[in-house]
């Protein structure tokens, strides 16, 4: 994260295969609802530990 406490390319690569390789070890599968539910609690968390606005 920089300064700004914003993500940059590769940041946002790597946070999204995160959530890919957890997606498919789980089971879940493309535009699931359940993976934009994990998306948004990952989201959230991540603001949360940022102290920015969730």
């Amino acid at each position: 994260m920089t300064i700004r406490r914003t993500a940059d390319k590769i940041q946002l690569a790597t946070l999204t295969r995160i959530l890919d390789d957890y997606c498919e070890q789980a089971g879940i599968e493309g535009l699931h609802p359940a993976r934009e539910h994990l998306a948004s609690a990952f989201d959230k968390s991540l603001r949360k530990q940022l102290r920015l606005p969730v």
